[in-house]
């Protein structure tokens, strides 16, 4: 793991990645080692290993782990899926107030679902809409003000 961390912070992603998985193979039932190592693929641009591992993992899922779930989906383009992870109301023990990965999930899923449905671009004047016409639900929905 240190050694990931280490890849990391020298910008070698796929390296990270690699030894990110070797830990977590170590320790398959350590949450915060499972969440690491999604978050450490996720970073590299490996949704679909991201997916592969979560599919595959002995733990029940927490909360951030069905949230990163939902991001990997995201960049897949599996908006059903994402869309099924947010309708179960993921607990996230750890969110903060302020945190805005659970709203930039939901606001991103719409983005896309519109951008599809309409064959327009995601551009400022898409974003602007998703975000008057579809708010977050008030149980995701952590941002410290609902201008942002």
């Amino acid at each position: 793991r240190n050694m990931a961390i280490l890849s990391k912070r020298n910008k070698r992603f796929n390296d990270a990645s690699s030894l990110m998985l070797i830990a977590y193979q170590m320790a398959p039932n350590i949450t915060s080692i499972a969440i690491e190592c999604c978050r450490t693929l996720i970073e590299s641009g490996q949704y679909d290993n991201a997916l592969k591992l979560i599919e595959n993992m002995p733990l029940p899922h927490h909360g951030r782990i069905k949230i990163m779930e939902a991001q990997s989906a995201l960049q897949m383009g599996d908006l059903k899926r994402v869309e099924e992870i947010l309708q179960s109301k993921p607990v996230v023990p750890d969110v903060r107030e302020g945190e805005v990965s659970l709203s930039d999930l939901w606001f991103s899923m719409h983005e896309k679902r519109i951008s599809k449905e309409e064959n327009i671009p995601i551009d400022e004047n898409l974003k602007k809409r998703v975000r008057r016409d579809f708010p977050p639900p008030k149980w995701l929905d952590f941002r410290q003000t609902d201008s942002l």
